[in-house]
This record gives structure tokens, sequence and C-alpha cells, in this order.
């Protein structure tokens, strides 16, 4: 019966928009480069060269009141799978917020399209966040675009953010024949370190004012597709020689100069709105000597929320990477992560890893560990944005 009330309401959020945002607008090319009087390509606007924050989160959402706790805390999470995996009856059980694919998941269109057919058949509080890694170059999971899409590198060398809006468009394009609506991408990092093992052509530039300039654009193409655009890897991953899916970098950097590089592309993505930031598994001493970025509430809450007033969702970069996974466990992780404010944990690898987070997701909020605000203000940043791009 709870579970009949709860989709009686979210039909009549569906009907009556319950004080969703506008309408996504499409944004023309030429909104985001328009010559300037020197005779060059003007840097993107702020009004439309990314995607608008979904806002701050506002208090008394009815629907906090229908959602069970493990429904609540499954919309801290996305979650990844396996080709062998009963997907549906997996979103079922957990209620995630999203689910990631990836190359694995996506041998041709045909099972992408199917894979996302059959989760339109679950039963959940809301629609799911359906995501994958598409930037472009070596990481590339989109079928139609693996070996044919440009790397960040090669359309930052031509200085024109025109070419990288339509390289997100192309982008947006391609996922939305498949019903993808979140893309992993822009890379934000500053490719500031040559001996960098996971960045390097990832990125736009080494000029932190041209990967910002360039990044914002391809997340201008993204959203004139209807594509949520979530820019990582935040507080900045260029100047690593260390690759975090391993081991844990460290950048022992001040806060003074962070700012002269790293946190530039960051800075103007929260100034334009940008809807979503993942997080980098990298340990900053001189900000937090004991946890990540990913966990550390000095750099969410302190650097990101205060510093530079982001308003947007964090998300986590993928926990069962072993900069993280090296140090604790899935449950663990979550809680530290959420704790420290991030607003979802990304799970990408591991049915058994997701019911382990929700799990201890599930065990913090009884007991107190997790403050329900905490999770409650994460929670209507989550249906802030899904009210912007997912719902009617």
């Amino acid at each position: 019966m709870r579970r009949f009330f709860a989709l009686l309401l979210v039909f009549v959020l569906l009907l009556t928009g319950c004080g969703a945002g506008e309408e996504v607008t499409p944004v023309s090319a030429a909104s985001v480069a328009e010559p300037s009087s020197q005779g060059g390509t003007a840097a993107p606007e702020a009004s439309s060269s990314s995607s608008s924050s979904p806002g701050s989160p506002q208090p008394e959402e009815p629907l906090l009141s229908t959602l069970t706790d493990r429904e609540l805390l499954g919309q801290l999470m996305i979650i990844g799978f396996e080709p062998e995996d009963d997907l549906p009856a997996l979103a079922e059980e957990l209620s995630p917020s999203g689910v990631i694919f990836y190359a694995k998941n996506l041998p041709d269109d045909e099972a992408g399209r199917a894979a996302v057919q059959a989760l339109q058949s679950v039963s959940l509080p809301l629609p799911l966040f359906l995501a994958v890694d598409e930037e472009g170059g070596k990481v590339s999971r989109l079928p139609s675009l693996v070996g044919r899409s440009p790397s960040a590198r090669s359309i930052g060398e031509s200085k024109d953010p025109q070419k990288a809006f339509d390289h997100g468009a192309a982008v947006g394009r391609s996922m939305g024949a498949l019903g993808l609506n979140l893309d992993f991408a822009p890379v934000l990092d500053v490719d500031s370190n040559p001996q960098n093992p996971v960045i390097g052509s990832r990125s736009f530039s080494s000029n932190p004012d041209e990967a910002a300039r360039m990044g914002l654009a391809m997340a201008a193409g993204l959203r004139s597709e209807g594509v949520i655009a979530a820019g990582k890897h935040f507080p900045g991953h260029g100047d690593t020689a260390t690759d975090s899916h391993t081991e844990l970098p460290v950048v022992d950097k001040s806060p003074e100069e962070l700012w002269q590089t790293e946190l530039i592309p960051f800075a103007r993505a929260a100034e334009e709105g940008i809807p979503m930031l993942m997080t980098a598994h990298i340990l900053l001493p001189q900000l937090d000597v004991e946890e990540p970025a990913t966990l550390s509430s000095a750099i969410l809450q302190g650097l990101l929320r205060k510093e530079l007033s982001y308003d947007g969702a964090i998300i986590t970069d993928d926990i069962t990477m072993g900069a993280v996974s090296g140090r604790y466990s899935p449950g663990e992780a979550a809680v530290k992560a959420i704790s420290a404010g991030a607003d979802m944990v990304l799970v990408g690898h591991g049915a058994e890893n997701a019911r382990q987070a929700l799990a201890a997701l599930e065990a913090a909020l009884e007991n107190g560990s997790l403050p329900r605000s905490r999770v409650e203000e994460s929670f209507l940043r989550v249906l802030a944005l899904k009210k912007e791009y997912l719902l009617p």
C-alpha cells in the first residue's frame, strides 16, 4: 500500500511538474562561440555554455514522506552492472538513483537500447540517471563513437570552443539514441604533469583558462541535446604521477598553488552552474592530511561548497577504484563520502559492492552516525536535477 501511494504521488508530480524548473532550452552553437572583436572566438558565456544549476535544495519536499529509508538512500547511489546480471531485478532491489554503462554493457547499439528498455519496466520512485563515461578519444564507450571520436587534447589544440560544443552535441545525440541521459564528462583537469598516467590526452589543455573554456563548451553541447554534464575530477587530477584506479595519488600543493592552476576550471564551472561535478580520489595533505578529496569534508564542503559556492550535485568517482578500495570497504567509503558532503556515490563494479554500500548507509542512518539532515540535503539536490532533466 505504501508503494501504491508513493507511485501515485510521483504520478501527480509528473502531471503538475511539482515546482520543476523551466524546460531545458537547447543552446545553439552560435550562442556559445560568437566572433570576438579581435576576430577570434569568444569564450562561452555563463548563461549558455553549461547547464544551469538545479539550485539549492528546497525544504518540505512532499516526496520525502513517501520513501522508505532504503529508497531514500538508494537515490544517493549510481551502480554498475555485469552483462550477466538481471539488471531490472538489481534495480528493483537497490532502488538506485542511476546506472552506469561501460563498454562491456554496450557491445552494440541494440544491446544498449535493450538494457535501457528493460529498465523502463522497473517500478522505482523516480526515473533513473542512465550514465556513461563518454569523453572521446581513449575514454569512449558508445559503439557508434569508439575509435571515431576525437580526444579532448586534439579538440583543445584548435582553441576553438565551437569544436568542443559540436563534440558535446555529437556525444549527446549518440547518447540520446540509446536513451542515456548523463555523461561523466567533460574532463576539467589541467594537463600539467607530463608523467600523469591517467589524464594526459583526456584534458583539453595545459592552460587552465583554455581547459575551462573548452570543457564548458563541451558541457553546453551536451546540454543542447538534453544530456546532463558532470565535470571531473574535482579538485584536479592533472598533476599526479599515480593512477587512482590502482593506488592513491598525493598532490602536495598549498591552496594558493591550487588556485593558480587546478581550481580555475572548477571555479568557472561552479560559476556557470554545471549541474554535476565528480570528485577525485587524490590526497591533498595541505587541505586534508587523512582523507582523499572524495571522502573529505574540508574539500567537498569547505572548498567546493563554501569557497567555490558550488550549488549543484556532487558525485564520487567509482569507490571500487584502488585509491579508495585499498583503504576502505564499499560500505565504509559510501558512508564517509556522503558524510563528507557528496550527494551520490558511484559504485561502478560489483552488485555485492553496491549491496554493501547501501546496507552500510542504512545502518549509519539508523544509528545516527549519518544525520538524516545530511541525507535529505543530498536527496533534494538529486531530485532537483531529475526534475530539471528527467521529469516533464
